[in-house]
């Protein structure tokens, strides 16, 4: 998803709008509006919003804690 919208400050657009944005695949994704492999005028106002708001990041590095008593620790 950040991917493909990037980083959408919350006041330009809702939570729930970027997953909607990110779920429409006639929508281009904010990389192919930044490389211009998407036809500029066919852009919607929210796809201008999103190219002049979003940002793109690059995720290096993913983790998930797992408590140990959530995996079979000890019970008391």
């Amino acid at each position: 998803m950040i991917a493909r919208c990037g980083i959408v400050p919350p006041d330009v657009l809702s939570a729930k709008q970027v997953f909607q944005r990110y779920r429409d695949l006639d929508r281009p994704g904010l990389r192919e509006m930044t490389e211009d492999e998407d036809d500029p005028d066919e852009r919607t106002d929210e796809d201008r919003m999103v190219l002049a708001n979003a940002r793109s990041v690059r995720i290096r590095f993913i983790a998930m804690l797992v408590a140990a008593s959530s995996v079979g620790g000890r019970r008391g």
